[in-house]
Order: C-alpha cells, then sequence, then structure tokens
C-alpha cells in the first residue's frame, strides 16, 4: 500500500489530490486551509491603504498569497485588478471575468508594454494560475513587481477557483 501512494504522489496525482483536500479553515487563514501553506494573508491587510508589497519583500518575505474565498471577495468588490500568468491557451479556455492575460515570460516583453502602461502604478493586482504553488503565479507577480506595481499578491490559483463554483469566462476553446 505504501508503494502506491508512493507511486501516486510521484506521478503529481498525488499533489493534486493534496491540493483539493480541504482542511477545516482556520483563525487568520483566510479561508480554507493549504497543507502547504501555513497561513493566507488576509483581504482586509491587502485592501489596506498601506498595504506595499516592496516592504514585505524588504523585510525577507515573499509576495503573500490570498485565500480563493478572499479573492472572490475582492473580485466582487471590483477591489483589484486580476492577472493571468497562464499562457495565451489557458487563458482562453477559462478565466477569471473581466483579467487579463499577462504570461509570466511576457511580462517584460514589448507586446505588453501597452497593457502594462495602462494600469495605474497604485492599482491593486491580483496574480495567479493554476495554482499558487507554480512558479506561473510567482514569476508573474515578481514581473509585475519589477514593472514598478507595489500592490501585488498571489491568488491561491485558477483550480481552487473553479472548484469552489466562482464565475469563470472563456472564449470559447474549452
Amino acid at each position: 500500500m505504501q508503494k502506491f501512494w508512493m507511486i501516486l504522489f510521484l506521478t503529481g496525482a498525488g499533489l493534486s489530490f493534496l491540493l483539493a483536500q480541504e482542511k477545516p479553515a482556520t483563525p487568520g487563514t483566510g479561508g480554507a486551509g493549504n497543507p502547504f501553506i501555513e497561513e493566507f494573508f488576509p483581504a482586509e491587510a491587502f485592501l489596506d491603504s498601506s498595504y506595499n508589497v516592496y516592504q514585505l519583500l524588504a523585510a525577507g518575505k515573499e509576495i503573500p498569497v490570498l485565500a480563493a474565498g478572499d479573492a472572490f471577495r475582492i473580485f466582487r468588490e471590483k477591489s483589484a485588478l486580476f492577472i493571468d500568468a497562464r499562457g495565451a491557451d489557458e487563458f482562453f479556455a477559462g478565466h477569471i471575468p473581466g483579467a487579463i492575460n499577462v504570461p509570466y515570460d511576457s511580462v517584460s516583453a514589448p507586446k505588453y508594454a501597452k497593457t502594462l502602461s495602462q494600469i495605474p502604478g497604485d492599482a491593486r493586482i491580483v496574480v495567479y494560475c493554476n495554482t499558487h504553488l507554480c512558479i506561473v503565479s510567482r514569476s508573474g507577480a515578481e514581473g509585475m513587481v519589477f514593472n514598478g506595481f507595489t500592490r501585488v499578491i498571489i491568488a491561491e490559483g485558477f483550480w481552487r477557483w473553479e472548484e469552489k463554483g466562482f464565475p469563470v469566462e472563456s472564449d470559447g476553446l474549452r
């Protein structure tokens, strides 16, 4: 039996299984728990006018992660711009309504310069990919910070968003 679990985990299915598990909400986590995150960043702190990702980075912390439920609340309140850091094919297959597709490896590309220049420097930006554990969301968020945005956070991920039944929009490629 132990061999089965090891094979399951090594094939990647184990990681998907762990990510899909729902742990009870823990006070201060901002929603459903996750086996890889001790504590999600509270939405109130992100929405606070004093939030500045540079201060967190200067203190040796990483760009924080927002629980899917809090990301949905921010989406509903239209309090932030959502950036989908996945490739165009995944974006067109399904994304958070109103999100802008800026693939993580293209944040510095000239074709996205116009898009980025139209975003106010003090905008709240929620970057996501399929899961907050993938390098895509982290790289996309770091790219936004590199481009001068100070109010950047990473969302728990599109898979969790879909799993919770939050709205999804697609451009017909699904």
